[in-house]
């Protein structure tokens, strides 16, 4: 699918709630693939898990990147809020329910069979969020013993969506194909994510013995060398146990952090997330030393300002100083200073705004002061300290990419005096400013999507104009994705009829992208996306994102994007303090 969406803008919600989709980087465009604790920048590891090369060192890594890899966290929970239009939120536990099992499971169990492998991959994640049924976990077995010639996304697509079924019984099947050595890294790291999602101690001290495996096989071939898939296991096995609540495996993430029995970077580097994702203090210490690593050591101290931030309290006011100054001492190493940055607006509390204050006082570059926005948007959740800073700045801004990211931030926050400022910005005439009008798209596309996290009813009439409008993709996904937020269920007939007219592979995704992120399970929603899967006029790609949204409206539990997204490694470690802020949005 990634040759087919080309430089579409796609790691929206309706994505994060099941499917296959998957874009490669472009100018303006995303890379589909989620980064540490939905909050920091791209991981340091290159396409295939290994450590990145000059080459990725030396791109420059921007707020857009940021927001591009974590948009659909922050997208999913705002679509819990209250609509503008007065629309009643229904409690719609069994209206779900009722939903997949009365309707969608036999709709998915059809797409599965599909003749198109994006499809069946969507369908297969999709169904694995449905819960405990013969036919699903039939299905999907089947597709994993033999799918199509040529079609490994359906495979993968498979063993992800028996992992998401979270059966005890699953448990021998997984790790039986994680231990495989004649099957892809790819499938052997998505079967452990299974095992993780299973949360017991059983499967937790499976993921153990993977992660101590040493041993590398007579067999080899060209395109994956046994010594490589054995540290392609043992890493993502390490960053899995991160996410087992039971106590006793903080010992064994240390001696894997602190490279122990020769493992390698890759390894050392999730053990130290996962021990901030577990909230191990008593390493907290040692992962302050890591912080000033030098060379190539350089990656593990990024990993140590990804896990403080995640171990951190907001009341802990010296070691925030610490990591503030950690944040000023790492200029020469961007990557590492907007890690510290974020950590900081993770944590949240008066004592980081402060230190975001200071910082913005200290930064003159562009770059490094859009991620001090966003980090004081996470803060200003709750402080009102961090408004007034956001809105002060807003009120200044005179370029158009500080506008769009002060525009999200105050949306994050929810700001309310900045909702004039951003319809204003909007219906100012278009100017070209020093990075010509690619900027200003941009801008359009950041401003109609904040609009849509405000809930504020003075945001719908130019984000309407901006579909009728504007034929940039990018801003029109935003701007159907605002939409949708703004209006929630009554958004379906406006969406339906933006797709009828929709000329464009682009135009056609955004709206049933945004169509994914309605709140409600309303039976037009279903009936709009149903009807798309089964169009076969539109592009294949299309009718997957209908798969997704269907599977989203179902289950609205948020899943990777695809079966591909769950080996990158840091896509769960998520800052403890995430779910807290988001309930705010």
């Amino acid at each position: 699918m990634a040759r087919t969406l080309g430089l579409l803008f796609l790691c929206a919600a309706a994505l994060a709630h099941g499917g296959s989709a998957r874009t490669q980087p472009g100018q303006g465009g995303a890379q589909i693939t989620i980064v540490p604790f939905a909050g920091t920048g791209r991981p340091d590891v290159g396409p295939e898990g290994g450590p990145t090369t000059e080459s990725d060192r030396a791109r420059r890594h921007t707020w857009e990147i940021w927001w591009s890899y974590n948009r659909e966290y922050y997208l999913a929970r705002r679509a819990r809020g209250a609509p503008v239009t007065g629309v009643r939120a229904l409690d719609d536990r069994k209206q779900r329910a009722d939903l997949r099992e009365g309707r969608l499971i036999d709709l998915l169990l059809h797409a599965i069979e599909d003749k198109d492998k994006d499809v069946r991959s969507s369908a297969a994640v999709a169904l694995g969020k449905f819960g405990v049924s013969k036919g699903i976990r039939r299905a999907l077995e089947r597709h994993i013993s033999s799918p199509p010639e040529g079609w490994p996304d359906v495979r993968e697509g498979s063993i992800y969506g028996t992992g998401l079924l979270g059966l005890g019984e699953n448990r021998r099947f997984l790790d039986t194909i994680a231990w495989d050595k004649d099957r892809p890294t790819r499938e052997q790291s998505i079967a452990l994510t299974g095992l993780m999602m299973d949360g017991t101690q059983e499967s937790a001290d499976l993921l153990v013995q993977h992660a101590r495996y040493f041993h590398t096989s007579s067999k080899s071939g060209p395109e994956q060398p046994p010594a490589r898939a054995e540290q392609e296991r043992r890493r993502f096995a390490a960053h899995l146990l991160g996410f087992v609540e039971a106590s006793g495996y903080d010992d064994f993430l240390w001696q894997v952090a602190s490279g122990g029995r020769a493992w390698g970077v890759g390894e050392q580097a999730m053990a130290i997330t996962a021990l901030g994702r577990r909230r191990a203090k008593a390493y907290k210490e040692p992962l302050f030393r890591m912080l000033y690593g030098r060379g190539s050591d350089r990656n593990l101290a990024r990993s140590a300002a990804i896990a403080l931030g995640m171990m951190l309290g907001p009341d802990e006011t010296e070691d925030l100083g610490r990591l503030a100054r950690f944040v000023r001492d790492s200029r020469a190493d961007t990557i590492a200073q907007n890690f510290g940055v974020m950590s900081l607006g993770q944590v949240g509390g008066e004592t980081s705004v402060g230190l975001l204050k200071d910082l913005l006082r200290a930064f003159a570059d562009e770059e490094d002061r859009a991620f001090v926005y966003l980090a004081l948007g996470l803060c200003g959740v709750r402080s009102e300290a961090a408004r007034d800073i956001l809105l002060a700045e807003y009120h200044r801004a005179d370029t158009e990419v500080e506008q769009g990211v002060l525009a999200l931030a105050c949306g994050i926050a929810k700001v309310e005096e900045a909702v004039p400022l951003t319809v204003r910005a909007l219906e100012s005439p278009r100017k070209r400013d020093t990075e010509g009008l690619g900027a200003r798209g941009r801008f359009a596309g950041w401003a109609a999507l904040a609009l849509g996290f405000h809930g504020d009813g003075r945001g719908l009439p130019p984000v309407r104009k901006l579909l009728e409008r504007n034929n940039d993709p990018f801003v029109r996904e935003q701007a159907a994705i605002a939409v949708s937020l703004l209006l929630r269920s009554a958004a379906v007939p406006e969406l339906m009829a933006i797709l009828k007219d929709a000329g464009t592979l682009h135009a056609k995704a955004a709206v049933v992208v945004a169509l994914g992120l309605l709140p409600e399970p309303t039976p037009a929603a279903v009936d709009a996306l149903a009807s798309v899967y089964r169009d076969d006029s539109m592009p294949n790609t299309v009718r997957a994102l209908a798969i997704c949204a269907l599977g989203a409206l179902a289950e609205p539990r948020p899943v990777p994007v695809s079966a591909l997204l769950v080996r990158n490694y840091n896509y769960f470690v998520r800052c403890l303090a995430l779910d807290e802020i988001a309930s705010y949005l």
